[in-house]
């Protein structure tokens, strides 16, 4: 199996048990305010893949399947967990360590998937943008409007 296959049949094993359902590269779960955007994409100059997340909010018009890069809130995973950077980076580097793999299954299990079962409504992401889990900084313009933030820090 190749190395990207390795990693993707990892992310999805995760996620699927986690209630996402998976569509190309991205898994979506969806919540009656958002929809939550887990996509693996390859760095085309290194040996890499970027695992992107990204929230599309349901009143600013995101659609059932939104692709990463038009939701309205986007990051990198090891943004989103730098304590976890070395970890997700690793994982996503081609001639991974299997039994690293498995570590990160763990991680999307029991850190990612409850992170983005709390995005599923305004409250819950009112909630990490005030905590800081979530920066403001990756919050689209029109998307802090309608959240009501005001503080760009």
């Amino acid at each position: 199996m190749t190395e990207k296959l390795i990693l993707k049949k990892a992310i999805g094993t995760a996620l699927n048990a986690e209630g996402f359902t998976r569509k190309g590269n991205s898994w979506f779960l969806r919540g009656a305010d958002t929809v939550v955007v887990i996509n693996l994409q390859k760095y085309e100059y290194d040996e890499l893949y970027f695992i992107n997340l990204g929230i599309g909010l349901r009143a600013l018009g995101s659609d059932e399947f939104p692709a990463e890069n038009h939701c309205h809130i986007r990051a990198r995973l090891e943004r989103l967990f730098p304590q976890r950077r070395d970890l997700i980076i690793e994982a996503s580097t081609i001639n991974h360590d299997n039994a690293l793999v498995e570590g990160f299954k763990d991680f999307l299990s029991t850190e990612v998937s409850p992170f983005c079962s709390k995005c599923l409504t305004i409250e819950g992401l009112k909630t990490l943008l005030d905590s800081k889990k979530i920066p403001q900084t990756f919050v689209t313009a029109a998307a802090r409007a309608f959240l009501g933030l005001t503080d760009q820090a």
